[in-house]
């Protein structure tokens, strides 16, 4: 089911409650000999009589029967606890709390028109409303489902049955019948999330993250997807529009045949806006090489590079991501400046990357040149210690400076180091 994006009230009813279910639990305070809860107590929002160090006043969330003159802290048994200054210090987080402490079933139990339809995995690990509500009830239900599948249905049977077994015991889903112009609004934002992204990912994250999800809120003055209508609140529904769109705009391909078909009709012919440069695929081997006009432009000031692989996206997959990054300082780490996707790890798969990465940096008006070769442009590269891409470089730079040397050791010997991270891991493993 469908997580609403985070934010800084929903947070701060998602830190509250653990807090508060002590309370009504009976486990917050205790008698200084550690017996049970005293029954008046009760949590109330204070806030500090002096100035912490930082020159601010701090909130709590006090016991009632903790003296006022107890400025910071308690030594009565009674709790006290700290809030974050992101939420003491927002007047609309304090309003909220207040709402909470004062009733705390009403807030629980109680929505905004219609009431929540918020539901989720039983497997998150917040429990808490997004919709600000309170904690949410885990409610079991005795319905068993059954799938029905015939062995050969692929010619003979291409249907299967699925019945289910028992009563619910929950209230019914949120209503699932979208609006016409209402999908079409979504079907539109969708569009034009993968747009923002040069159409090379189009997953329900992307969307959520996107400048377009945010306008589609705020076309329909909502705070969250499920304010504009309650079918949002469900995941699958989401995912069911995103994956009709991907089937439409990719040709229903996937895989390599999804990245060919996004590369031919939105990249090949459209350099001020691709991000997919160059696309090899012969069946066996592949190599993608993807920037934008914006990234390449970074290239012209590089004086040095690293080059490593990354497992994180391509994690249970055959082909491989090398990420070419330049580091700004140590505050603000890397930033990228180019990825590829290729299928191998052989120094002539090495040697072909460099050699399309550089060639696709000409055609955006940016031509590498090696400080070692021609005085003058980049000094050297960070790699790790793949060998394939050790010499895979050489070997770019034995057909580029053949005057120099034929010999590839003799130019990674100029241009390359290694990682020291990589380095010291390699040797205490």
């Amino acid at each position: 089911m469908y997580r609403e994006p985070n934010n800084l009230q929903t947070a701060a009813v998602a830190w509250i409650w653990p807090r508060l279910k002590e309370v009504l639990n009976d486990k917050a305070c205790s008698e200084s000999d550690g017996s049970q809860q005293l029954a008046p107590c009760k949590l109330q929002l204070k806030r500090s009589l002096a100035l912490t160090p930082g020159e601010h006043y701090q909130w709590f969330l006090r016991c009632s029967n903790i003296p006022d003159e107890i400025d910071f802290g308690s030594r009565s048994g009674h709790r006290c606890i700290s809030i974050p200054d992101m939420y003491g210090n927002n007047e609309d987080v304090r309003k909220i709390f207040r709402e909470i402490l004062n009733d705390p079933k009403a807030r629980r139990h109680t929505n905004r028109g219609s009431g929540c339809s918020c539901v989720d995995r039983t497997i998150r690990s917040k429990k808490t409303c997004v919709g600000g509500h309170g904690v949410m009830k885990h409610i079991e239900c005795d319905v068993k489902f059954s799938i029905i599948i015939p062995r050969k249905r692929a010619k003979k049977s291409p249907y299967i049955i699925f019945v289910s077994h028992g009563k619910h015991s929950h209230a019914p889903p949120p209503q699932t019948s979208i609006p016409r112009a209402l999908e079409e609004k979504l079907n539109e934002s969708i569009r034009n999330a993968l747009a923002e992204t040069h159409h090379t990912t189009g997953s329900k994250r992307t969307w959520l993250r996107s400048h377009a999800m945010k306008v589609f809120l705020e076309d329909h003055n909502a705070r969250t997807l499920s304010d504009v209508h309650p079918a949002f609140s469900n995941d699958d529904r989401l995912n069911y529009f995103i994956a009709k769109h991907k089937g439409i705009h990719q040709n229903g391909y996937r895989g390599r045949e999804a990245v060919r078909f996004e590369w031919s009709t939105y990249h090949q012919d459209s350099p001020d806006t691709a991000y997919i440069q160059s696309f090899y695929d012969d069946g066996e081997d592949f190599l993608a090489v993807c920037f934008t006009k914006g990234m390449a432009k970074l290239w012209k000031d590089c004086k040095t590079f690293q080059c490593d692989m990354n497992f994180k996206r391509v994690n249970g997959k055959k082909d491989h991501e090398v990420i070419f990054a330049q580091r700004i300082d140590e505050k603000l780490g890397f930033i990228t400046l180019a990825r590829a996707y290729l299928s191998g790890q052989s120094a002539e798969h090495y040697r072909r990357l460099f050699e399309t990465l550089f060639e696709c940096l000409q055609k955006n008006g940016v031509a590498i040149k090696w400080k070692y070769a021609e005085g003058e442009g980049v000094v050297g590269v960070t790699v790790d210690q793949d060998a394939g891409c050790i010499k895979g470089l050489g070997l770019y730079l034995a057909g580029k400076y053949p005057n120099e040397s034929e010999e590839w050791e003799y130019h990674t010997e100029r241009t390359v180091r290694l990682c020291e991270i990589h380095y010291q891991r390699g040797i205490s493993m």
